[in-house]
């Protein structure tokens, strides 16, 4: 949905230096621009829902 509403574009827009080798840019063969940045902040807020379900779950 971000990559839809041009979210991805705007979050990793770091102007005209490139930030990383041409070789780990975005595939262009992926469903999803930003693919790779979408996955690492989607795997670390999952991780916090995670930390904190099991946290409000152990204090019964």
């Amino acid at each position: 949905m971000g990559s839809c509403l041009g979210v991805w574009s705007w979050a990793w827009d770091v102007g005209e230096t490139p930030y990383a080798p041409p070789e780990l840019e975005d595939d262009p063969t992926l469903p999803i621009v930003g693919y790779y940045p979408a996955l690492m902040i989607c795997t670390a807020v999952m991780a916090w829902v995670w930390v904190v379900v099991a946290w409000v779950g152990g204090m019964e």
